[in-house]
């Protein structure tokens, strides 16, 4: 298995160049923060946004099911409950919701809980872009890293943490799913 992630890497490494990136980004967004690009608008979910972060988190999904034989947790979840106790952003375009990124935060960690890219906006750089808004909120919160965890059946996810600078620290299983624990040092402010 570390073989296919090997590839994922380097195949991502090949598709670097062609990411686009969304121009300046503030050095933190708050509740009312927005930050505009060409093809996405980003700003923090409301109540009435839950919906369609639901359904973005689906499509996005929807494809691993068949390889890790259920459904993710981030399709199991009340995004109601969700914006209203995490840091949730979301990716705007014509089409809708092509975006989520899901922070959680405690005295001891700051957790990227989620990230998913809908279908339609994939291999443009979006995931890339929510990536740096992560890191972004974390250091302005005053933390030194960020961690998040996924399923060790998602190959292509582990290989993008890896290529963005996230290091493996540990694997086990938690709630009956064998998950890979990954956590990225940020830049000291």
């Amino acid at each position: 298995q570390r073989t296919g992630v090997r590839a994922e890497v380097d195949r991502i490494a090949r598709e670097e160049s062609e990411i686009l990136y969304f121009g300046k980004q503030s050095p933190s967004m708050t509740r009312s923060s927005v930050h505009t690009s060409s093809s996405h608008h980003i700003r923090r979910a409301s109540s009435d946004d839950a919906g369609a972060v639901a359904a973005c988190v689906e499509a996005a999904y929807q494809p691993w099911i068949a390889t890790i034989g259920t459904k993710p947790g981030p399709m199991k979840q009340d995004y109601s409950q969700v914006i209203s106790e995490a840091q949730v952003f979301l990716a705007e375009s014509e089409a809708g919701v092509d975006g989520i990124l899901v922070l959680r935060v405690d005295s001891e960690e700051f957790l990227l809980e989620n990230v998913a890219v809908h279908p339609r906006a994939k291999g443009k750089g979006l995931g890339a872009c929510l990536l740096a808004i992560a890191e972004r909120e974390a250091m302005s919160q005053g933390f030194n890293s960020l961690s998040l965890y996924t399923h060790e059946r998602m190959a292509t996810n582990i290989a993008l943490y890896l290529m963005h600078g996230y290091v493996e620290f540990d694997r086990r299983t938690e709630h009956g799913l064998p998950r890979v624990f990954m956590r990225k040092l940020l830049p000291a402010q």
